[in-house]
């Protein structure tokens, strides 16, 4: 697809902008063309690294999750202790 040198500088800022790759938005700029196969596999590639990172992320959340869940509990544990104590303490006075 061929853009006119009007319009070039408008559509690599919006490129850009979109997430498509420095390269391909200079490549636009020069009006360098991929073979669509080409983009086809770099998009690809930027899904895959994107799901992965994704995965990561979602890994990291439900670690994070599961170590809040096991702080609530071990507070829990420590309150409950310590309203038994006082209470050991008060019939004792």
């Amino acid at each position: 697809m061929k853009i006119s040198s009007r319009f070039r500088s408008v559509a690599v800022a919006v490129i850009a902008a979109a997430g498509v790759g420095i390269a391909s938005a200079a490549e636009l700029k020069e009006g360098v063309q991929t073979p669509p196969g080409e983009h086809e596999v770099a998009l690809r590639r930027e899904l895959a690294a994107a799901r992965a990172e994704l995965e990561a992320m979602q890994r990291a959340a439900r670690d994070a999750s599961a170590q809040a869940h096991a702080l609530a509990t071990t507070v829990a544990k420590q309150a409950q202790t310590l309203k038994e104590q006082q209470q050991i303490d008060e019939a004792l006075e």
